[in-house]
């Protein structure tokens, strides 16, 4: 018995060790340094300030920093681009993957990149919480009429939870006969 108890002690340790020995080093969000207003401005695609009305943060037990955060602004100036008056964002969802972090009701200035329908904006992009610093850009245009900007797509957002449901379903349904077999099986 004394014996088993080290056999199973051993594997165990080798087992961990495969899984956690070959984990790349974990990185934070390194932004080269301070940038301007300007510097930002010019590389983003759209410039813009406004509301935020909603943080659609990713939730469940296999999240990870890096996860797409749709964030909605309600655009009230526009300094680049053609921003329509409501957009939506996507940012990371926590600062070590560069994700910034927006409050639903709060005033920002964000410097976005990417196309209309798919903007992308984050903590190394230059935006500022207008509470807390003044826009540095003067008189900004309206936005332009149209629909909304969104590179998140609505009928997709839950489309993992749909998939990680069906298949726990399929898992079960798989696998209860074969258990129920087991422990039939133990009882004779």
């Amino acid at each position: 018995m004394t014996r088993l108890w080290g056999v199973l002690s051993v594997a165990t340790l080798v087992g961990l060790g495969v899984l956690v020995g070959p984990a790349a080093p974990a990185c934070a969000c390194s932004c080269a340094g301070p940038v301007g207003p300007a510097e930002a401005a010019d590389r983003s695609t759209a410039v813009f300030s406004g509301t935020v009305r909603d943080v659609d943060r990713p939730w469940g037990l296999m999240t990870s920093s890096a996860d797409p955060v749709a964030v909605t602004i309600e655009v009230a100036e526009v300094y680049k681009g053609e921003v329509p008056a409501e957009v939506v964002v996507s940012t990371a969802a926590e600062s070590p993957s560069c994700g910034y972090h927006f409050e639903v009701g709060g005033r920002y200035l964000v410097f976005a990149d990417g196309a209309l329908d798919d903007l992308r904006t984050g903590l190394c992009s230059g935006n500022r919480d207008l509470a807390s610093v003044s826009n540095p850009f003067g008189g900004g245009g309206p936005p332009a009429t149209g629909g909304v900007g969104s590179g998140w797509p609505a009928a997709g957002t839950y489309a993992g939870l749909v998939a990680g449901g069906a298949l726990a379903l399929v898992l079960i349904f798989w696998w209860w006969p074969r258990i129920r077999r087991i422990q039939l099986a133990g009882r004779s």
